[in-house]
This record gives C-alpha cells, structure tokens and sequence, in this order.
C-alpha cells in the first residue's frame, strides 16, 4: 500500500468503520492512533445520527413548529394512522391529549369553550366570574334536584 496523506487515511478509515472494523484493526491497516480514530468515528456517528432522525422525531418537530397533520403525513409521506398516532402523542408530550380527548367526548363542548375565551379576550367575562359559575354548578344541581323532587310530589 502506498503512503496516504492525512485525508485519504481518514476516508479510508471512515470506510472501515463502516465496514465493522475495530479501532484497533484500523489503528494497524491504516497507521493512525486510536485517538483519531476515535474523532473520525464520533464525526461520522454525529452525520448519521443527524440524518437518520426517526419519522416519529421527525413528525414531533413539524408538529411543534405548528404545522398541522395532514402537512406532516404529507411531507413524511406516512399514512393517516402514522401521522394520527404521532400527534396523539406529540400531544400528550405536550399534557394537552385530556384536553383534546374531552373535546372529542363531548363535541359541544368545543363551541361553548370557543365563546367563553372570545368573551374573556374581549374583557367581557373575567376569571371571577368563571370561578363563581363553576362553583355554583353544584347549586344549580342541588336547584334542579330540589324541582324534581317538588314534581314528583305533585304527581302522587
């Protein structure tokens, strides 16, 4: 083998390590210290880490920049149950999948929650004024037992 300069014993060293050699074989075939073998091996580990991200990291990071599913299975040319998965549990990563959940549980619920955020943006309802309504749900509840109660006495 003839005498190679400092970048052709790298790249043949790259080659190497992708061929499964150990250091210590390249240390000898190619007459360079471990120490440099050890760089060029972290170098070409950092390239491949960097360019083979999973689909999935890859699908969280588009959803994170907020781009919206159909986008994401789009440019990642994954299914409809892939990108449905993803951003479940982008979502979840997120602590916002109850959220999500009771939306879908519950569509008019959505709506209602819509118009309570326009009216509490547009300074039309205040979080006292929210606290007062849901701690006076159990009122109300007691309110309309009480009338049932009333009602079927009336019937008898």
């Amino acid at each position: 083998m003839s005498v190679l300069n400092r970048k052709q014993k790298e790249k043949y060293a790259k080659k190497l390590l992708e061929e499964g050699k150990s250091w210590k074989e390249i240390a000898k075939i190619a007459h360079l210290s471990l120490r440099d073998i050890g760089k060029i091996d972290r170098k070409l580990k950092g390239k491949t880490e960097s360019k083979s991200k999973s689909t999935r990291s890859r699908a969280y990071a588009m959803f994170s920049k907020d781009k919206e599913p159909i986008q994401v299975a789009i440019d990642l040319d994954i299914s409809y149950i892939e990108v449905t998965q993803y951003y479940k549990e982008y979502l979840s990563l997120k602590h916002m999948d109850d959220f999500v959940r009771t939306c879908k549980d519950y569509p008019d619920l959505l709506p209602f929650l819509t118009e309570i955020a326009k009216k509490m943006i547009m300074k039309e309802l205040f979080k006292i004024d929210i606290d007062f309504l849901i701690n006076g749900l159990g009122d109300v509840k007691i309110v309309f037992d009480y009338k049932d109660k009333l009602h079927m006495r009336s019937i008898y």
